[in-house]
């Protein structure tokens, strides 16, 4: 962990390689990486880094499987840029642009921004109080994911089948992508429920928004489609050890957005909010949390709509309705797909002008 010069230490300790050190780099004079002291054999190497308002000089030395990284920067950041718009004696790519590198390469990753403020955060005590606690949530989650082997390639082969799938079927340009963890997965009657729109419909259970976005370009790559709809961030909030704190479900969610809008500048996207149920009742209160700041963010964006959902699937009290879910407690029975397709299909209806037989259908 370091500060300004210090995390740019940091992170160039982590992330540069032997092959990579600059030609203009004197190694007959300097020596390498690793030098000519300490501990002779053991590798200087480590395993993860917290990256306080720092940046670094390419962020390309940053490659896939390399350790993690959470940084935590100001917005209003005068000496070290939070993002690309100006260099600072060369090092001119901070923590957004080595978020949005390490999300795309899926290396475990996380951001705290804070907005309007300045270099070391304004040396305020409150606000740097917020940013250990946000490390400190992020540092449980890595502890608890280290000890498992969970990695960004567990969805490949659902992904692969995408991809022969994407060979086999055809699509029009007026479909509607429609993917996501689980809920969507699981959806197995959702043409006819979503009819007559034409659905492009691609599932791949338990993945959160991380994941989401480290597959979107290839779940998006061989279709052209008119809307894009995403079930992601149940699974990013469970109560369980590895939970994602409300801050890093949006910032996950954001970088998901950008690259949507790479190669679908203006399509409209739709975020289903996450959905309440009994197995994670729990952390309901974090779920809401979540969900708030979504629906802000998609309120804020041009093309960016929010599906509230929460009305429907609770009962007049607040509470999570059980007979709409299968015996897990956490995914919809046919009841639930019955109400939630209903939420959905009315919103789409409604903005592609589609109505009911008794009136015109269009577009």
């Amino acid at each position: 962990m370091g500060g300004s010069a210090g995390s740019k230490i940091a992170m160039h300790l982590a992330y540069l390689d032997q092959y990579e050190v600059p030609v203009y780099i004197n190694t007959a004079n300097l020596g390498n990486l690793e030098g000519k002291s300490g501990n002779e054999g053991y590798s200087s190497k480590v395993k993860g880094v917290v990256n306080c308002w720092g940046s670094m000089i390419d962020y390309r030395w940053m490659n896939s499987g390399d350790v993690p990284l959470f940084s935590v920067h100001g917005t209003s950041d005068k000496t070290v840029p939070f993002d690309s718009s100006y260099a600072y004696h060369g090092f001119k790519h901070g923590s957004t642009i080595l978020f949005n590198r390490a999300l795309s390469l899926g290396i475990p990753t996380g951001i705290k921004l804070f907005e309007n403020a300045g270099h070391t955060l304004d040396n305020d005590k409150n606000k740097q109080k917020q940013a250990l606690d946000e490390i400190g949530l992020w540092l449980f989650t890595q502890l608890h994911l280290s000890r498992k082997s969970v990695g960004i390639l567990r969805f490949e082969n659902e992904i692969q089948a995408f991809e022969k799938l994407d060979q086999i079927e055809k699509y029009s340009s007026n479909a509607i992508l429609i993917t996501g963890s689980s809920y969507v997965k699981r959806w197995k009657t959702i043409q006819q429920d979503l009819g007559p729109h034409e659905i492009i419909h691609r599932g791949f259970g338990g993945s959160n928004i991380g994941e989401m976005a480290y597959y979107i370009d290839r779940i998006m790559t061989n279709h052209t489609f008119k809307a894009i709809v995403f079930y992601s961030g149940s699974n990013d909030i469970t109560a369980g050890n590895q939970d994602k704190t409300r801050t890093q479900v949006l910032e996950a969610f954001k970088y998901l957005v950008q690259k949507v809008r790479l190669k679908h500048p203006t399509t409209p996207i739709y975020y289903i909010a996450i959905s309440p149920n009994e197995s994670r009742w729990a952390v309901q209160n974090k779920i809401e949390e979540a969900n708030y700041l979504l629906k802000n963010y998609c309120q804020n964006t041009p093309n960016l709509k929010f599906i509230e959902t929460a009305k429907q699937l609770l009962d007049k009290d607040g509470r999570y309705q059980p007979e709409i879910y299968v015996n897990d407690k956490l995914h919809f029975n046919e009841k639930g797909y019955k109400i939630w397709a209903g939420i959905i299909k009315g919103i789409l209806d409604k903005d592609f002008q589609i109505q009911d037989k008794k009136g015109i259908k269009s577009n």
